[in-house]
């Protein structure tokens, strides 16, 4: 039996995929922060420059994008178990800020679920 997770290890691994690959984000540039809420809550930035990409504890940079949503959900997410636009749809994730940056998300997190499969 596999056991996921928490959403500090899975933060850490998208910063060492982001770190071993930034042109995995394609180029994008924005601070998106996620206010992970629910059974293991927690406030992560990933942070996309031209020359680097990494994911951090807190809140170190002003946010383009904020995301907020229960930390079960924010997992199935990452598994490919829930669809990011389902989720919005369905109340699951709120955003604030640039909505064509959330929309841009599953390109930036498909390091984390390329690096793991």
């Amino acid at each position: 039996m596999t056991t996921t997770p928490s959403t500090k290890e899975i933060f850490d691994l998208i910063n060492q995929a982001l770190s071993a690959d930034p042109s995995r984000t394609g180029g994008l540039e924005a601070v998106y922060q996620f206010n992970i809420t629910g059974d293991d809550p927690g406030t992560y930035q990933l942070i996309l420059k031209p020359d680097k990409a990494y994911a951090v504890e807190g809140e170190q940079e002003v946010a383009n994008c904020t995301l907020e949503m229960d930390s079960n959900d924010f997992k199935d997410m990452l598994q490919g178990n829930l669809n990011g636009t389902a989720a919005f749809m369905s109340g699951k994730l709120r955003v604030e800020g640039d909505l064509g940056l959330a929309m841009q998300l599953e390109t930036v997190l498909s390091a984390y679920t390329a690096a793991n499969n």
